[in-house]
């Protein structure tokens, strides 16, 4: 029986593309606005420019240690939460010329 399930290991490590599901693929980010932000707290929530249901977000999900403003811009990924719903996490600050720059490809494409 050992031997058997070295030969099916091998088999799998020979086999080119065997493993291909163990890539991941990159999330994309996605962009929005602070809805608001409590700093006793540490959570807020953010306004998804493409619409839906405004998602939360923790202190320990911002990449930088400034605290965010209502109405500024943020890229963020997002992951399923306890119970299912989603939250924001990576919440990088997006300067102006960052945000023309959006605009410009969402128009061109």
């Amino acid at each position: 029986m050992p031997f058997l399930l070295f030969r099916q290991l091998v088999a799998a490590v020979a086999i080119p593309g065997a493993l291909h599901f163990a890539r991941k693929e990159c999330p994309v980010s996605q962009f929005g606005k602070i809805r608001w932000y409590n700093g006793s707290k540490g959570s807020g929530t953010i306004i998804p420019d493409s619409g839906g249901d405004v998602l939360p977000f923790r202190r320990s999900d911002l990449q930088d240690n400034a605290e965010p403003k209502t109405d500024e811009r943020y890229s963020y990924d997002t992951s399923d939460a306890i119970g299912g719903r989603k939250r924001a996490i990576n919440l990088r600050r997006q300067s102006e010329s960052q945000t023309v720059e959006q605009q410009a490809r969402a128009q061109r494409g």
